[in-house]
């Protein structure tokens, strides 16, 4: 019976002799593990919220939880970098829907404003860097009880991450080598009182030099008293010399933390101006009923605006630039941003964790998971900074939708039929800029094995999940089209496209070696050309002085009357007017224009422009008919790419060009498969085997989906109908069965295997059900149009042309004085939508 009492006494003496030894091990492990995890997780939330937006994660968005976002947005570690409001179901965290307050004395740079927003929504405005010196302030961690480490007490408890980093990174090699003899990372405790906020640093790191006045001991107060028997011993303070720097050290300690992070290197022996962090500039604000979303940066104006709960508007902006997206009843998004110049930084200088991975503190044996979690999140972070996608995005569809991204593009859709599109960015040499006018399917949403309501099914009807919809290929293609500037979010299909596609070339001119004589080559022996310029000459103006007859006003400031006329006196006053200077021939003089810098402002000279006219179509002609025969090759309606999709110009020209492989396979035609799609789920005609007109007709009826698509339409409503409103009484219609759903549902989608393609999404009716889906829309309110500012972007010349492409020289003109379309931020209405 004694035996196990000994076994714990033995075991309890065993604890108490190391329990001083574990209590130094523990918060030294502590330290390491932090210095290891700390800036990992100071950007972890911030980090996964951009990870989430960057092209690798785009597959994983199917297993986001909103309520972690929505967390993540109310979370200190985020919303200290942004500036943000959000309504609706978004607005979850306290203050969430609080717009920012307006001083006139001093505006704000930063301003989201929800207060029009009676739907959901978010107005964010981000900054150009996420600051990571400044996140290290908040980053509290528990270090645990204090330790005695040679026969010195060191603090531990709470800590934030600047605090840790200083014990890493300053303090003495005296007591970081006894912490190292002990297997333990090489951390001074004593260091971690050095700095604890952003500000400190940036004190310390910009002390001026300032040298001694003579030898002595430096005191706290930074007076030098005179040495006893040649030290400091009885005087205290540290020994100096003249002349030495009395803030070198203080200077060098902040810079050594400064850069720690970074592969900079500062000079310790002159003062140092650390940048302050980044603030968010911009404006985002949303308004209506609807999903509203409006995005900004770096001085740029986003305003989201919709007028129905079933309209979704989005908006982004971008280097002072404006984008507005209003949407009575659809979607319409209009978002230019380079958002792959967000950063993290520290200190103002890029990340780099060499000096961290180094340190060995992610791979010790005290790290332990945590290390590994850490330098996950430290990869993380290297393959997110600064490589996140730009959006780039301009579409419209609806009832009445218009969006206009300064610098990208403009449109209009009415009635999800009557389509608009102009390109606005900016002239670019070999660049193609266009001009849309649409008609498109509105039951293509329907119709057809790709129809978008069918892909969406299971989320209208309650049974998907995000997931679900994240593997759909409209998905796939949206997110493509909201990284790229030249596709554009496609909904429905094209009855009839025509677009005007303009070209642009500069002219160039050769590049000589400093003599002027001797051309330049490259490296292929090839002559080097540059774009040729020109100066941009700007009207001469000049004030000059005139007389004009002013009304004449008592001290009250009513008018003075004439008592012989009865009509208000004037009197001759002098006014300084702006006028062009005229020059002996009576026209305005020129001069070189010149940028703030009084630097001349020189333009591009265009070459020549090439229009072309091109009439596409999603029906028709899937793909241009080439014809191969006798050595040479006919393609006729030659194909053109529009909204980065490629399909037949149904007005081109042929094309014909010769051809050496295969040229003398046989004397008679080769021509290619055709094959014709039909609106309205009437399916695709392939015409690939002329000898064989039952098979070709066989397929064709196969390839039919109307019958089907009537069924899933009757099957999608009926179920949301029954769902939202069930039986109401003894009289009321039962139910349907689970049998009967999928009875409906397999009627719907395996009536036709042959022809049913992969993509293809059909859902089955659910219990719970989106009442908005089922209660009809209500009367959309007419929508208060708020015009953005007019647009500036590089003009060119057009010229157009009855033929499908012409071309025309521009008499080397430079590219400023070209007749440029209109990029007025607000476009008419598009002749088709009346």
């Amino acid at each position: 019976m004694t035996e196990p009492m000994n076994r714990a006494q033995r075991r309890a003496l065993d604890r108490a002799e190391g329990a001083r030894r574990r209590r130094l091990k523990k918060g030294i492990a502590a330290v390491g593990a932090v210095a290891a995890l700390g800036a990992g997780a100071a950007m972890a939330p911030a980090g996964h919220a951009f990870a989430e937006t960057s092209t690798s994660a785009i597959a994983g968005l199917g297993d986001l939880d909103p309520n972690a976002i929505l967390g993540m947005l109310d979370d200190p570690m985020v919303s200290q970098f942004v500036e943000m409001c959000r309504t609706g179901a978004l607005a979850t965290g306290p203050d969430s829907s609080k717009s920012t307050e307006f001083d006139p004395a001093a505006p704000p740079q930063a301003i989201a404003d929800c207060k029009g927003s009676n739907g959901t929504g978010v107005a964010l405005v981000l900054p150009e860097t996420l600051e990571v010196g400044q996140a290290a302030e908040n980053m509290v961690l528990d270090l645990g009880d204090d330790i005695n480490l040679l026969v010195v007490k060191y603090r531990m408890g709470e800590r934030n991450l600047l605090e840790i980093l200083g014990g890493v990174t300053l303090g003495s090699d005296l007591v970081k080598g006894a912490a190292s003899a002990l297997g333990m990372p090489r951390v001074d405790p004593g260091a971690f009182d050095k700095y604890k906020t952003y500000a400190e640093i940036q004190r310390d790191a910009a002390l001026p030099v300032n040298r001694a006045a003579k030898d002595g001991c430096l005191q706290n107060d930074g007076s030098i008293k005179n040495t006893v028997l040649g030290g400091c011993l009885f005087v205290g303070g540290t020994k100096v010399t003249k002349g030495e720097d009395l803030n070198l050290e203080k200077r060098t300690e902040a810079l050594k933390l400064a850069e720690y992070l970074t592969n900079h290197k500062y000079d310790y022996t002159q003062p140092q101006d650390l940048p302050a962090p980044v603030k968010p500039i911009g404006s985002s604000t949303i308004v209506g009923d609807g999903i509203n979303v409006a995005l900004s940066m770096r001085g740029g104006t986003a305003l989201a605006q919709t007028a129905n709960a079933l309209a979704v508007a989005l908006a982004g902006a971008d280097h002072g630039r404006t984008s507005t997206a209003q949407s009575q009843l659809g979607l319409a998004s209009a978002v230019n941003m380079d958002t792959s110049d967000i950063k993290f930084t520290w200190f103002g200088q890029e990340l780099d964790f060499t000096q961290l991975r180094n340190a060995g503190l992610l791979d010790s044996s005290l790290a332990g998971e945590a290390g590994a979690d850490a330098a996950g999140m430290l990869d993380l972070v290297d393959g997110i900074n600064g490589n996140l996608p730009g959006l780039k995005e301009v579409a419209c569809f609806g009832f009445k939708t218009r969006a206009t991204a300064e610098g990208l593009g403009s449109c209009t859709n009415a009635l999800g039929t009557f389509d608009y599109y102009k390109d606005l960015r900016p002239v670019t040499d070999g660049g193609h800029r266009q001009e849309q006018w649409g008609l498109t399917d509105v039951t293509s949403l329907l119709f057809g094995n790709d129809a978008l309501l069918k892909q969406m099914a299971p989320l209208l009807s309650g049974d998907g999940d995000l997931g679900s919809m994240m593997d759909t290929p409209f998905v796939a293609d949206m997110l493509k089209a909201l990284m790229s500037g030249e596709d554009r979010i496609k909904f429905a299909k094209d009855f009839v496209r025509f677009t005007k596609d303009v070209q642009t070339v500069y002219a160039k001119e050769p590049v000589f070696e400093a003599d002027g004589v001797t051309p330049k080559l490259d490296a292929d022996g090839k002559q080097v050309m540059r774009v040729k310029t020109a100066p941009r000459m700007v009207g001469v103006y000049e004030w000059v002085n005139e007389e004009y007859q002013a009304p004449v006003v008592d001290e009250n400031g009513a008018p003075v009357i004439d008592e012989e006329t009865g009509e208000q006196k004037t009197e001759t006053k002098t006014r300084s007017v702006k006028k062009p200077k005229l020059g002996p021939d009576g026209k305005q003089l020129m001069e070189q224009a010149t940028d703030e810098s009084g630097a001349p402002i020189l333009d591009p000279v265009v070459e020549r422009t090439v229009t072309a006219h091109w009439l596409t179509s999603d029906y028709g002609l899937r793909n241009p008919i080439t014809v191969e025969w006798l050595g040479h090759q006919i393609v006729f309606f030659p194909p053109v790419e529009v909204n980065g999709s490629t399909r037949p110009n149904l007005i081109g020209l042929p094309q014909i060009t010769r051809i050496t492989q295969g040229a003398h396979a046989g004397l008679l035609p080769k021509i290619s498969l055709v094959q014709v799609d039909n609106p309205f789920g009437l399916g695709t005609l392939s015409l690939d085997n002329p000898f064989d007109p039952i098979g070709t007709l066989r397929n064709y009826l196969n390839a039919v989906t109307v019958g089907d698509d009537v069924k899933f339409a009757k099957n999608l409503i009926d179920g949301l109908t029954a769902k939202q409103t069930g039986p109401t009484g003894p009289g009321s219609p039962a139910e349907p069965t689970q049998d009967d759903d999928t009875a409906t549902l397999a009627a719907v989608t395996t009536s036709a295997p042959e022809r049913a393609l992969d993509d293809a999404v059909v859902g089955e009716p659910s219990t719970n059900l989106p009442p908005m889906i089922v209660n009809p829309a209500p009367e959309p309110a007419p929508i208060e149009i708020v015009e953005p500012a007019p647009s500036q972007e590089t003009p060119t010349q057009e010229t157009p042309s009855e033929e499908p492409a012409t071309e025309t020289p521009a008499s080397e003109t430079p590219a400023s004085d070209q007749p440029a379309p209109e990029t007025s931020a607000t476009e008419p209405e598009p002749a088709l939508a009346g």
